[in-house]
């Protein structure tokens, strides 16, 4: 799960800007949000800290990044993958 959502992520136009092995953190142009991904969360901090802990989901992700308006309802995923 964890692979299926950062590339959703990158396919997506969000870009890596931190890894180790514990994490990794993305971002997307002008958004004032990070998304953080582990083995088992996605994390949604913005200059404030963090705001929202997800478990390891794509369609938890998905739905937070709709509610959060990051990404438009043209969002790139192929389901037929699945």
């Amino acid at each position: 799960m964890k692979k299926k959502c950062i590339k959703f992520l990158e396919d997506n136009g969000w870009e890596k800007i931190h890894e180790d092995k514990e994490m990794m953190s993305f971002t997307a142009g002008m958004s004032k949000i990070n998304v953080d991904i582990t083995d088992k969360e996605i994390v949604f901090i913005d200059d404030t800290g963090d705001f929202l802990n997800l478990p390891l989901n794509l369609y938890a992700l998905i739905g937070a990044l709709f509610h959060y308006r990051q990404i438009s309802v043209n969002y790139k995923y192929d389901f037929s993958k699945e």
